[in-house]
């Protein structure tokens, strides 16, 4: 038997663990770099502003880096264009928009399986008492098997008493026979 709460619970661990996975896929990727926050950086064909402008990159913009200068990075685009830009426009960190808009994601897809779960409260409630009915019941139980135990080893603890009282008795009492036979 499943409980309702239980399958939501399950479908928010699935949750975090593949947000889990795609983190540590970008962490493990540690050459892919970001424009910063700047609004629009620019990829010249050599190191230094004499050089002409290649394109302008937006912030947000995925690059690998294949060199690293003094102040500038050497960077491949997803397009394939290769050249120059400034280091201190560049960060490891995700781009913020990026991240607002998983966020975001995240936050309707909570929010639609909250209203699936809204439908269920009365089913969930009546479970709900229905486990605390059922955990009450269990620990009752286990002490009253903790209590028969301790009567059965006083049981067998007295009745080795009387097997061993009646023993002695019975021998008291054979000794006496023979001493009175002579």
């Amino acid at each position: 038997m499943t409980f309702p709460w239980f399958r939501h619970l399950r479908s928010i661990a699935v949750s975090s663990l593949f947000f889990v996975f795609v983190s540590s896929a970008l962490i493990a990727d540690a050459k892919t770099q970001y424009v910063s926050d700047e609004l629009v950086i620019n990829l010249r064909e050599g190191k230094g502003n004499e050089y002409k402008i290649i394109k302008m990159l937006r912030n947000g913009t995925p690059l690998n880096i294949l060199e690293e200068a003094e102040q500038y990075l050497k960077v491949r685009t997803a397009e394939g264009l290769e050249g120059w830009v400034l280091k201190q426009y560049i960060t490891s960190e995700p781009p913020k928009t990026a991240i607002i808009a998983g966020l975001e994601n995240e936050r309707d897809r909570l929010n639609s399986s909250l209203g699936q779960c809204s439908g269920d409260k009365v089913s969930l409630q009546n479970e709900l008492k229905t486990a605390k009915l059922s955990v009450t019941e269990t620990e009752s139980l286990r002490k009253e098997n903790s209590h028969l135990k301790r009567l059965q080893i006083l049981w067998w603890f007295l009745a080795g008493g009387g097997v061993f009282f009646v023993g002695w008795i019975t021998g008291r009492v054979s000794r006496k026979k023979r001493y009175s036979s002579f």
